[in-house]
């Protein structure tokens, strides 16, 4: 029987907010104790500064970027099931109990992520718009679980066919790392998401959204522009 302890908890930052990020992993030790927990820095030297026998912690000595850095976890991780969380992602107390019932070796699970209004996002039940705050001073996580409680208590149905699936998926390590993870020509970033979606689809894998599985994603920004120049998509060079 698969428990909430066999999901590995993979988080790739470049740290531009270490107060965010300390603060994204005491929210999910609050809640999740003993669960592995793995985070890549990449490129960056820092350290939660925390004693924690299931926190594994990745100085890379170079950029690894987005996709290499996420299949450097899924590798690193000693459980069968993961999460792709970011360093601005709030989980609700209840986040990885309601995966749990969903995940199998066929099946990829997209949990909801609540988002503030930054680009007029249109307030859809599968994508909720609500604005909790836009950084550490005015994050209010007490109306984020009020609303995720009083969202949860009204749901009948806890999972929905999600055919385009979506970044913040839990699932079988396995299941990915059988079409080799993510494709490490993409970076930084940018449909790296996208491509690894197709090849789970096409393989035959099932998409649902978790309806009562809720993150708040602070500031949505992960992935607007590329930092440094590189392509954020694959050079195809024709061969």
């Amino acid at each position: 029987m698969i428990t909430s302890n066999d999901i590995s908890i993979l988080i790739v930052t470049r740290v531009n907010d270490s107060a965010r990020l300390k603060a994204v992993y005491d929210r999910i030790r609050s809640y999740y104790p003993m669960n592995e927990i793995i985070v890549i820095y990449d490129d960056v030297p820092h350290s939660l500064g925390v004693s924690d026998s299931n926190l594994k912690e990745v100085v890379t000595e170079e950029r690894v970027y987005v996709s290499r850095g996420y299949n450097m976890a899924l590798k690193m991780s000693t459980n069968p099931y993961f999460v792709f969380l970011h360093d601005d992602t709030f989980i609700h107390k209840d986040f990885l109990h309601n995966l749990v019932p969903h995940l199998n070796s066929s099946t990829i699970c997209n949990f909801t992520t609540i988002e503030p209004p930054l680009f007029g996002n249109r307030d859809i039940f599968e994508r909720p718009i609500q604005n909790f705050g836009f950084d550490l001073t005015d994050l209010n996580l007490d109306a984020f679980d009020t609303f995720c409680d009083n969202r949860n208590s009204k749901i009948i149905n806890t999972v929905v066919d999600n055919p385009y699936g979506g970044f913040f998926m839990a699932g079988s390590i396995k299941t990915i790392l059988s079409i080799g993870g993510f494709d490490e020509r993409f970076k930084p970033f940018f449909y790296e998401d996208a491509d690894l979606m197709l090849r789970l689809h096409l393989n035959g894998i099932r998409f649902v959204q978790v309806l009562n599985s809720l993150v708040y994603h602070l500031v949505s920004l992960t992935s607007r522009k590329s930092e440094d120049g590189n392509s954020a998509c694959p050079i195809v060079t024709g061969k």
